[in-house]
């Protein structure tokens, strides 16, 4: 019998791996790929957030180093109807399957787009600008040429021009008399950019109105009014005045007056059943003339034609240049006041200048742009950008649609291919790199030539694109949106809680109270910067002090005795101790100087069905995706001042 054999090392080492073995190695790996596998959605998604954060934020520096650059287009407010931190729909509102919301009444409010995050505050309130030297159109026309600062607007919720606030003069002549029916004073010869008040702060105020071929004044005021539940505060605001083109007297050679009694000829005719005036506030008055819109220019200088209902384009009368008016720092060249609706903050604004013009090319910094026939974040189809590709261009079709490009010297769109065939390009666009190439559409002149459409009577010209300014205007995918929000540039004493553009003195009212040491101020005007000209207090032993140019922000905490946020004088001196209210006034000349650039974007969708309650919910939890940052800089008006 045999004794088995040894096994030698050797053939140990041959010996094969077991399927066992071999299952259990694999296992390990699968358990240790699908972990590291598991890391990298993470991971990019930290990085796209970390990269549209990053372009979030040069969107907003972007926008205030623009308005930094056009002081004289800042406007006096930016109003809404929620407070800067509502993003969601307003809870009394409906909502059908189109995505039109509808109020409490059951009147539309437009698409769920111009009712929620950055767009419940589109209202710009005093506009101001310098009127441009007069320059030549594409279509012939020849004037001061105006395009609003956050055009493109909404077109039906009131445009309104005026020139520049007449100077308000508080002490009217006393010898007036009365001839044919009309005030004169004899001998007198006052300016025609120049009102008197009388009466500032009674019931009985009146002012005197110059005349001549003036036949539109608008008249804007805070003014308190009694009503059956108390006293109520209520800003009219171009409040219009009519008046008759009214000769010179003959005799005299002096221009009338038209008086006006803002209780009797304003307030009282705008006032319900039982309700009465009581008075205005006096630093809140403010006249204008009107800018008439026209479709020929006449002798008159104030006169505008309108270029562009969609970007709110203007062309004023070239008869206003070379006019100026009484400012308090010496007299200024006419101007022109804007208010009117942003029409969707979405719609996003870059400005610039072809560098290289060998290239013609220009980035956008947001990509990609919407397209036409695909759809939105609410699934339904995209159509257009609404009303800024005019379909009187014939230069935009589905390849330009929701990019729209502004020709800044003549107001003109840039047509995207020759006029007369479409298949010659003047301009191709990469929408998924937000890329815009200008292509040379004559090759016997230097330079890149493209052509310009006019918005009103689709008219075009071949301009060299070297040196021009442009305006892009386009909306992104996922939402982005650009908002500008600006508290008032001046604010008014208020004597009950402070409503937009106005503050609150602690302890002025027996009846409201509040900290003797602290203003208060709108809701909206939270971590907003003011500067105070002066305030008069009195520290712990009685003794009057002042403070002047001090610069405060608007703060806010639980805590407050009023539901307002505010501004403590015990931050700039520790021994205050309260306003002195004998003074007149105890706090002069609020200001507020600071400016909020906020970006949004939101990457989430949502789906729309018939009932509207499940709608509502659906766009309340699609408000919620919304991110946003926001950069904040103060800048200063311009002499063109409402």
């Amino acid at each position: 019998m045999n004794a088995p054999q040894p096994r030698s090392f050797g053939s140990a080492m041959r010996r094969g791996t077991t399927l066992v073995e071999v299952l259990v190695v694999m296992v390990i790996l699968l358990v240790g790929i699908l972990a590291v596998v598991q890391i990298f959605p993470r991971g990019f998604q930290i990085l796209t957030l970390a990269k549209k954060n990053s372009q979030a934020t040069q969107l907003s520096r972007d926008e205030a180093e623009r308005l930094k650059s056009r002081a004289d287009g800042i406007p006096e407010q930016i109003l809404g109807d929620a407070l800067p931190s509502q993003l969601t729909l307003h809870p009394e509102c409906t909502v059908d399957s189109s995505g039109i919301v509808y109020n409490a009444s059951s009147v539309p409010q437009g698409n769920w787009a111009s009712n929620v995050a950055a767009n419940h505050r589109r209202r710009i309130l005093g506009e101001a600008h310098r009127i441009p030297a007069p320059r030549r159109l594409v279509n012939g026309a020849f004037g001061g040429l105006l395009i609003p600062t956050f055009g493109p607007i909404d077109s039906t919720q009131g445009f309104i021009v005026n020139s520049s606030p007449l100077a308000q003069n508080s002490n009217p002549p006393q010898d007036l008399a009365l001839i044919s029916g009309r005030l004169y004073r004899t001998g007198f010869t006052y300016s025609p950019f120049e009102y008197f008040v009388r009466d500032a702060s009674n019931s009985t105020v009146s002012l005197f109105l110059p005349t001549g071929p003036i036949t539109l004044f608008r008249v804007s005021f805070y003014a308190l009014i009694q009503t059956a539940d108390g006293v109520d505060k209520r800003y009219y605001r171009n409040v219009e005045v009519p008046i008759a083109d009214t000769a010179l007297d003959v005799p005299s050679g002096n221009q009338p007056f038209l008086r006006l009694d803002l209780s009797t000829d304003v307030v009282n005719p705008l006032l319900a059943g039982g309700e009465t005036f009581i008075a205005i506030n006096p630093d809140s008055l403010k006249v204008a003339r009107a800018m008439r819109s026209v479709t020929i220019f006449s002798d008159s200088p104030f006169e505008y034609i309108p270029v562009d209902d969609s970007l709110g384009t203007i062309l004023v009368n070239p008869l206003t240049n070379g006019l100026t008016v009484p400012t308090a720092n010496g007299r200024q060249p006419l101007g022109v006041v804007l208010d009117y609706t942003v029409q969707d903050w979405r719609e996003l604004r870059s400005e610039f200048r072809i560098t290289n013009i060998e290239q013609g090319q220009f980035r956008l910094p947001i990509a990609p742009i919407k397209v036409s026939g695909q759809n939105g974040p609410d699934g339904l189809r995209l159509t257009s950008m609404g009303g800024s590709d005019d379909p009187i261009i014939e230069g935009q079709t589905e390849r330009s649609s929701f990019l729209t490009i502004v020709d800044l010297e003549t107001g003109a769109y840039v047509s995207e291919h020759r006029p007369g065939t479409k298949a010659d390009l003047t301009l191709t666009i990469n929408k998924s790199l937000g890329l815009i190439t200008f292509v040379d559409t004559n090759a016997t002149r230097n330079g890149i030539q493209i052509f310009l459409i006019d918005p009103v009577t689709g008219g075009n010209r071949e301009v060299d694109i070297e040196g021009r300014a442009f305006r892009a205007v386009y909306m992104a995918k996922e939402e982005w949106a650009v908002q500008v929000i600006k508290p008032a540039s001046q604010y008014f004493a208020s004597p009950i809680l402070p409503g937009s553009g106005e503050f609150y003195i602690g302890g002025s009212s027996s009846v409201i109270g509040g900290a003797t040491t602290r203003i208060y101020f709108p809701a909206e005007d939270v971590d907003q910067k003011v500067t105070i000209s002066e305030i008069h207090y009195l520290d712990g032993g009685g003794n009057r002090r002042t403070l002047s140019g001090k610069d405060f922000v608007i703060r806010n905490d639980a805590g407050n005795v009023i539901p307002r946020p505010y501004i403590d004088i015990r931050d700039a001196d520790a021994a205050a101790v309260t306003f002195a209210y004998d003074a007149a006034p105890a706090v002069r000349g609020i200001k507020g100087g600071s400016i909020s650039v906020r970006t949004l974007w939101n990457p989430d969708s949502f789906g729309l069905s018939a009932s509207s309650p499940d709608n509502v919910r659906a766009l309340e939890r699609f408000t919620r995706g919304y991110r946003r940052t926001t950069v904040q800089t103060f800048i200063e008006r311009g002499e063109v001042q409402n």
